[in-house]
């Protein structure tokens, strides 16, 4: 889409979609080294991520393709609908462990996020995340050291 009263800075998308692959990544590596995730788990994690990748290159591809007045390409519809369509049943099929479905979730939003984004909002769903995943986790700790016996994920 076109911004009005302001110019687009399509590098800033980029850069949220980047930050989500390596908050993505952290989460999985660092969780791998406590329990291997299953394969479906896996795979499911993966190919959510390369939608990720996707999704934070078709608004420059969108943007270029608009700026030199040829309309909107084909592909980038299809992406931008199958990712819309998908990003509301995606989650639902993930493991049902705590951080492992906020993981889903997180990444089938922010690919719906960074196709509407135009500039600087693209930061905000990793920044979220980070907050969001250091929050529980201080909240787990917490329980923790009172004593209060810890719910496995």
């Amino acid at each position: 889409m076109p911004v009005v009263g302001r110019e687009p800075n399509l590098h800033l998308v980029t850069c949220a979609g980047l930050l989500t692959l390596f908050t993505s990544a952290c989460y999985l590596w660092s969780s791998w080294r406590r329990v291997p995730l299953h394969p479906s788990d896996r795979r499911q994690f993966f190919s959510q991520m390369i939608h990720v990748a996707v999704c934070s290159y078709v608004p420059l591809l969108t943007h270029y393709s608009l700026k030199q007045k040829q309309g909107l390409p084909l592909l980038n519809q299809i992406i931008s609908w199958t990712t819309l369509a998908s990003s509301i049943f995606l989650p639902l099929l993930s493991s049902t462990r705590l951080f492992h479905r906020l993981l889903s979730i997180f990444l089938s939003l922010t690919s719906t996020y960074l196709l509407l984004s135009t500039g600087s909002e693209a930061l905000f769903p990793p920044v979220l995340s980070w907050l969001m995943f250091v929050w529980i986790n201080i909240e787990q700790e917490a329980l923790i050291a009172q004593g209060v016996s810890r719910r496995q994920e």
